[in-house]
């Protein structure tokens, strides 16, 4: 288990000039972040490794104070002696607390917003030290505009040498 406690990001906060082109806010950001991580890994005749993370980060600015809940686990399948099934997810669902007046940001969010990935990996060991992977990556996160998202699927072939 790890506990992170106030981290303090201070940085001028410039808005976004294409949704808003007279904004000139140049007040000094400041976020402390709490987080909880809860970690464990298990083996037998699979792996599986996870985590489980609870965060709250407070801000100066209206919008930004927010809570975020993040869960990623990645299992190992051997299906023979050189062949693996990988798996590798990540979910991540992110709230924000209703904006006042003050320091609005126009629903523009500089930092990451939720969204959900996962791996799909078949892998042939070749040698010790040389792996060919076949990769599926499918992604689906919200964009720095609020309550909308994009996704992407993203086939790939990697030579990986250890």
């Amino acid at each position: 288990m790890v506990i992170n406690t106030k981290f303090i990001l201070g940085r001028i906060y410039l808005p976004n000039r294409k949704i808003n082109s007279l904004a000139q806010n140049t007040m000094q950001q400041n976020n402390i972040l709490q987080a909880v991580r809860f970690s464990f890994t298990w083996q037998r005749d699979i792996f599986i490794n996870g985590f489980f993370q609870i965060e709250n980060e407070r801000s100066n600015y209206s919008g930004l104070t927010n809570s975020k809940i993040v869960f990623g686990l990645t299992p190992v399948f051997q299906l023979g002696t050189k062949w693996f099934l990988r798996g590798d997810f990540k979910w991540q669902q992110k709230s924000y607390k209703k904006p006042d007046e003050r320091n609005q940001l126009i629903g523009i969010d500089p930092e990451i917003g939720e969204g959900n990935d996962l791996n799909l990996d078949v892998v042939f060991m070749l040698k010790q030290r040389y792996s060919v992977i076949a990769r599926i990556n499918l992604q689906k996160h919200e964009s720095i505009l609020r309550n909308r998202y994009y996704s992407k699927n993203i086939f790939e072939c990697i030579l990986e040498i250890k």
